[in-house]
């Protein structure tokens, strides 16, 4: 099993996790420094080979490269956001398949919101990606 940096996890939000053979995507929550989620048999059985606890405003993604038998961590928040151009951040929502949706705990979307940059090159390429809810207003 992989060990999860709990404290660096959002408190209570949603996992998306790609195994070898099975996609996992729940709500969880952290209660009393233990991770609370339906799955948890298939984290301590297998090392998810990438790996989204996100919630409204930050995710954590691990991935993990098998040839170094390591895990990359990455930290996104949107208060990251607010210093970046605003013209390079695209936000997508995208609809989720219905296997993923049938509870009512679930979302019917997530919002992905896309962080580009500038090469040396003046070419526009995605640097990075943020997974989120929707926002309802």
């Amino acid at each position: 099993m992989i060990k999860l940096p709990l404290e660096k996890i959002p408190e209570k939000g949603f996992v998306l996790a790609d195994f070898a053979d099975t996609t996992v995507f729940e709500p969880y929550e952290i209660k009393n420094g233990e991770l609370c989620l339906g799955s948890r048999k298939v984290f301590e059985q297998q090392i998810p080979i990438e790996c989204h606890f996100f919630d409204e405003t930050s995710e954590l993604r691990l991935v993990h490269r098998e040839s170094r038998n390591d895990t990359i961590e990455i930290l996104l928040r949107e208060s990251d956001e607010t210093d970046m151009d605003q013209e390079l951040l695209y936000t997508q929502e995208v609809l989720l398949k219905q296997e993923y949706t049938s509870r009512d705990d679930m979302p019917k979307k997530l919002r992905i919101i896309n962080r580009f940059v500038y090469s040396d090159n003046d070419t526009l390429i995605l640097n990075n990606y943020r997974i989120s809810l929707p926002r309802y207003t």
